[in-house]
This record gives structure tokens, C-alpha cells and sequence, in this order.
């Protein structure tokens, strides 16, 4: 099991992007394969044109991202991104919503906790 120092950045910043890069079509990456830098190279684009595809909104409006970091790579990556800011094929292209990122079915107000806490005492 790895600490939390590490785990916690691999799981929000390095396997999003990771992730949709290694689900490209033409990628199969089996544990104990031998990687060349030709391989790698070779994967890299495939993936990179992955990515493409699916947030072409991010080459289009985002002028810096040669210089993101893997954290800004996978914040725009997500689905509330790709809905905010993303084109019209990019949200056609996005996978359908998960428990996790679908709206609420109604408004939800806001509860201040101080003052909760006084009223459920």
C-alpha cells in the first residue's frame, strides 16, 4: 500500500489522464512487457490523439497547455470540464454520467454547519 503523500496525487492528478490516454484504441500495455523508446513514442501519440478526441476543446480555447502540469491535464480532462468549456463533439464525445458527476435531481440548499450544529443540539 503506498502513503497517503502518494497515493492521494496518483489517484486525483496522474491516473485520470493516465487513464483515458491507456484507453485509446491501439494501446495494449500487458504487465511484463518489454517497452522500447520507439514503443513508448508510438503509444504516446496514440494516446495523445486519444485525448484529442475526446477535449479538442483544450487545443482550441487554451492557448498555455504545452506547459500544464499532469494536475491541470486531468482537471480539464474530467466531465464537469469538459461540460463547462468543451465544443459541441467534445460533449457528444464524453461518457454518459456516473453517480458521481450526473446533477442533482433537485436544488439543493446550502446549511451552514455552525448553525446546524446548534439546532441538532
Amino acid at each position: 500500500m503506498l502513503p497517503t503523500s502518494v497515493s492521494i496525487p496518483f489517484k486525483n492528478c496522474w491516473r485520470p489522464i493516465l487513464q483515458l490516454m491507456e484507453s485509446a484504441p491501439g494501446i495494449d500495455i500487458t504487465r511484463g512487457m518489454t517497452m522500447t523508446d520507439e514503443l513508448i513514442s508510438s503509444y504516446y501519440q496514440i494516446g495523445l490523439n486519444h485525448v484529442k478526441s475526446k477535449a479538442s476543446y483544450i487545443w482550441e480555447k487554451m492557448t498555455s497547455h504545452e506547459s500544464w502540469s499532469i494536475s491541470s491535464w486531468s482537471k480539464h480532462i474530467k466531465h464537469s470540464s469538459i461540460e463547462k468549456w468543451g465544443s459541441e463533439n467534445d460533449k457528444a464525445a464524453r461518457p454518459p454520467a456516473t453517480y458521481r458527476n450526473r446533477p442533482h435531481a433537485t436544488k439543493r440548499a446550502r446549511v451552514n454547519r455552525s448553525i446546524a450544529s446548534v439546532f441538532n443540539n
